[in-house]
Protein backbone atom coordinates (compact mmCIF):
# COMPACT_ATOMS: atom_id res chain seq x y z
CA UNK A 1 0.00 0.00 0.00
CA UNK A 2 1.44 3.56 -1.02
CA UNK A 3 0.40 5.44 2.05
CA UNK A 4 3.77 6.98 3.23
CA UNK A 5 5.54 9.95 2.98
CA UNK A 6 9.31 11.03 4.36
CA UNK A 7 9.47 14.65 5.48
CA UNK A 8 11.71 17.22 7.10
CA UNK A 9 11.97 19.79 9.95
CA UNK A 10 13.46 23.41 9.09
CA UNK A 11 15.00 25.41 11.61
CA UNK A 12 13.64 29.19 11.45
CA UNK A 13 16.88 29.21 8.99
CA UNK A 14 15.35 26.69 6.63
CA UNK A 15 17.85 24.36 8.01
CA UNK A 16 16.86 20.74 8.11
CA UNK A 17 16.77 19.18 11.50
CA UNK A 18 14.99 16.25 11.48
CA UNK A 19 13.98 13.75 8.93
CA UNK A 20 11.00 11.11 9.37
CA UNK A 21 8.90 8.85 7.92
CA UNK A 22 5.11 8.85 7.98
CA UNK A 23 1.58 8.37 7.24
CA UNK A 24 -1.45 9.92 7.82
CA UNK A 25 -0.70 13.32 10.08
CA UNK A 26 2.45 12.28 11.79
CA UNK A 27 4.80 15.23 10.40
CA UNK A 28 1.93 17.02 12.59
CA UNK A 29 2.32 14.76 15.42
CA UNK A 30 3.79 14.84 18.80
CA UNK A 31 7.50 14.06 18.10
CA UNK A 32 10.44 13.84 20.72
CA UNK A 33 12.09 17.00 18.81
CA UNK A 34 9.75 20.21 18.69
CA UNK A 35 7.37 20.22 15.61
CA UNK A 36 7.76 23.55 13.61
CA UNK A 37 4.61 25.43 12.43
CA UNK A 38 3.51 23.85 9.29
CA UNK A 39 5.47 26.05 7.07
CA UNK A 40 8.71 24.58 7.95
CA UNK A 41 7.34 20.88 7.37
CA UNK A 42 8.60 19.78 3.66
CA UNK A 43 6.91 16.64 2.63
CA UNK A 44 10.37 15.09 0.73
CA UNK A 45 8.45 12.17 -0.81
CA UNK A 46 4.85 10.99 -1.55
CA UNK A 47 2.73 7.85 -2.30
CA UNK A 48 5.72 5.30 -0.80
CA UNK A 49 5.48 1.98 0.55
CA UNK A 50 6.51 1.41 4.00
CA UNK A 51 10.01 -0.08 2.78
CA UNK A 52 10.48 2.45 0.36
CA UNK A 53 9.30 5.25 3.17
CA UNK A 54 11.53 3.33 5.63
CA UNK A 55 14.50 3.39 2.66
CA UNK A 56 14.25 6.69 1.60
CA UNK A 57 14.69 8.43 5.44
CA UNK A 58 17.76 5.67 5.76
CA UNK A 59 19.73 7.90 2.97
CA UNK A 60 18.07 11.35 3.69
CA UNK A 61 19.50 10.46 7.51
CA UNK A 62 23.28 9.80 5.88
CA UNK A 63 23.29 12.08 3.58
CA UNK A 64 22.02 15.54 5.92
CA UNK A 65 24.21 13.29 8.80
CA UNK A 66 25.63 15.44 11.20
CA UNK A 67 23.36 19.06 11.07
CA UNK A 68 20.16 16.34 12.20
CA UNK A 69 19.12 15.20 15.90
CA UNK A 70 17.83 12.42 14.97
CA UNK A 71 18.90 9.77 17.45
CA UNK A 72 18.20 6.70 15.13
CA UNK A 73 19.51 6.16 11.61
CA UNK A 74 15.85 5.55 10.63
CA UNK A 75 14.71 2.74 9.30
CA UNK A 76 11.90 1.56 11.89
CA UNK A 77 11.75 1.81 16.17
CA UNK A 78 15.02 2.92 17.61
CA UNK A 79 16.94 1.32 14.60
CA UNK A 80 20.03 0.88 16.71
CA UNK A 81 19.17 3.86 19.23
CA UNK A 82 19.51 2.99 23.00
CA UNK A 83 20.08 4.54 26.21
CA UNK A 84 22.98 6.07 27.76
CA UNK A 85 24.47 3.99 30.37
CA UNK A 86 24.31 6.86 32.68
CA UNK A 87 20.07 7.30 31.53
CA UNK A 88 20.54 3.17 31.98
CA UNK A 89 21.95 3.94 35.69
CA UNK A 90 19.80 7.00 36.51
CA UNK A 91 16.57 4.82 35.55
CA UNK A 92 17.92 1.88 37.79
CA UNK A 93 18.73 3.96 41.13
CA UNK A 94 15.36 5.96 40.86
CA UNK A 95 13.62 2.29 40.13
CA UNK A 96 15.62 0.72 43.34
CA UNK A 97 13.00 -0.46 45.77
CA UNK A 98 10.13 -0.11 44.16
CA UNK A 99 7.65 -2.83 44.19
CA UNK A 100 7.29 -4.32 40.14
CA UNK A 101 3.87 -3.40 38.32
CA UNK A 102 1.89 -6.71 37.66
CA UNK A 103 2.53 -5.95 33.84
CA UNK A 104 6.26 -5.68 34.35
CA UNK A 105 6.05 -9.33 36.07
CA UNK A 106 4.21 -10.62 33.16
CA UNK A 107 6.95 -9.47 30.87
CA UNK A 108 9.29 -10.76 32.77
CA UNK A 109 7.97 -13.89 32.90
CA UNK A 110 7.24 -14.16 29.31
CA UNK A 111 10.82 -13.39 28.31
CA UNK A 112 11.96 -16.21 30.87
CA UNK A 113 9.69 -18.52 28.97
CA UNK A 114 11.03 -21.01 27.08
CA UNK A 115 7.94 -22.63 25.67
CA UNK A 116 4.36 -21.45 24.93
CA UNK A 117 1.26 -23.99 25.12
CA UNK A 118 -1.97 -22.78 22.62
CA UNK A 119 -4.94 -23.90 22.33
CA UNK A 120 -5.29 -23.98 18.45
CA UNK A 121 -8.50 -23.18 16.92
CA UNK A 122 -9.35 -26.65 16.52
CA UNK A 123 -8.80 -27.42 20.25
CA UNK A 124 -5.54 -29.17 19.67
CA UNK A 125 -2.80 -28.44 22.28
CA UNK A 126 0.51 -27.34 20.47
CA UNK A 127 3.23 -26.02 22.53
CA UNK A 128 5.91 -23.59 20.69
CA UNK A 129 9.93 -23.61 21.35
CA UNK A 130 9.38 -19.63 22.14
CA UNK A 131 6.39 -16.76 21.15
CA UNK A 132 8.72 -15.95 18.14
CA UNK A 133 7.67 -19.37 16.77
CA UNK A 134 4.03 -19.29 17.74
CA UNK A 135 3.56 -15.85 16.23
CA UNK A 136 5.52 -17.08 13.05
CA UNK A 137 3.39 -20.20 13.10
CA UNK A 138 -0.38 -18.51 13.59
CA UNK A 139 0.98 -15.34 11.42
CA UNK A 140 0.44 -13.05 14.23
CA UNK A 141 2.82 -10.22 16.08
CA UNK A 142 4.95 -11.28 18.84
CA UNK A 143 2.93 -8.76 21.04
CA UNK A 144 -0.16 -10.39 20.05
CA UNK A 145 1.05 -13.88 21.42
CA UNK A 146 2.30 -11.94 24.76
CA UNK A 147 -1.25 -10.34 25.39
CA UNK A 148 -2.97 -13.28 25.00
CA UNK A 149 -0.95 -14.95 27.08
CA UNK A 150 -0.99 -12.47 29.90
CA UNK A 151 -4.47 -12.40 29.72
CA UNK A 152 -4.77 -9.05 28.04
CA UNK A 153 -5.99 -10.43 25.36
CA UNK A 154 -9.11 -13.48 25.26
CA UNK A 155 -7.54 -15.07 21.80
CA UNK A 156 -5.61 -14.27 18.62
CA UNK A 157 -6.64 -15.68 15.14
CA UNK A 158 -8.99 -18.49 16.97
CA UNK A 159 -5.58 -19.56 19.61
CA UNK A 160 -5.98 -18.85 23.09
CA UNK A 161 -3.76 -20.23 26.25
CA UNK A 162 -4.23 -23.76 27.17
Amino acid sequence: MTRFYTYCYLTIEGKPYYVGKGSGKRAWAHHSCEVPTEDRIIILKQNLTEEEAYKHEIYMIAVLGDILINKAKGGGRNCGWSHSQETKNTIGRKNKGKKPTPLALSRAALKRRKEITLLSPKNNIVTFESSTAAAEHIGCSRSAISNVICRRRQQIAGWRVA
